[in-house]
């Protein structure tokens, strides 16, 4: 049971395409030996530095973890709406606040707030996912209606984390880049951002992998 729930484990993060290769990605011994399903509470943190509607953002990557996740007969997802009012209420009551600018250029939730927040579902793993823009410039479009666009770059920190274990047994950070013309460029280019991460690395493809 330890082997089989490390190797569908596995396969549920190169799904997401979190691994290219599974060699050292999760060793069988940060496991436990489940006799039921394992349960798994998934969060999105947007940060609003530059984005205006982070709903919009949340509902694309929430989709792709509904999607794949949902094909794991050995994992069961707490409801995603529910997830979020927890981590919010989380924020607001610990004077967290979403909308407060410099949280939203890099707030990651620490391994303690996790727990805290993993225990009012009685959560065995949590899944977050923070996206945020970490460059935005104006560049030449050479398009008649619009002569420049905006070109974003977003980094998307993905982290697994095992409450039985109080660890990360998953932690990688991904980069990826898009641009947009004419009204709300930057708003726009952060969505195909996000569309393109939760399209092609949730599918399993090939990733850059980005170590800081």
């Amino acid at each position: 049971m330890k082997k089989l729930f490390s190797l569908l484990f596995m396969g549920f993060l190169l799904v997401f395409g979190l691994i290219s290769n599974p060699i050292n990605a999760f060793d069988s011994s940060n496991y436990s030996i489940a006799t039921d399903k394992e349960k798994i509470m998934p969060l999105v943190y947007v940060g609003n530095a530059g984005v205006s509607n982070e709903q919009e953002a949340r509902d694309i990557i929430y989709a792709a973890i509904n999607r794949e996740l949902k094909k794991y007969s050995n994992l069961s997802v707490i409801d995603i709406n529910q997830s979020q009012d927890i981590f919010e209420e989380y924020l607001l009551e610990n004077d967290l606040n979403p909308d407060d600018t410099a949280l939203g250029r890099g707030y990651v939730p620490k391994k303690k707030e996790l727990n805290e927040m993993a225990t009012q579902t009685d959560a065995d793993y949590v899944l977050l996912i923070n996206a945020r823009i970490t460059d935005a410039k104006e560049k030449t479009a050479w398009l008649a209606f619009a002569p420049t666009k905006f070109e974003v770059t977003v980094l998307y920190t993905v982290l697994v984390y095992s409450v039985k274990e109080d660890k990360y047994v998953y932690n990688e950070k991904y980069i990826v880049k898009e641009n947009a013309a004419g009204t709300s460029s930057t708003e726009r280019a952060f969505k195909k951002a996000c569309i393109k991460f939760a399209d092609k690395e949730f599918k399993g493809y090939r990733t850059k992998r980005v170590g800081f």
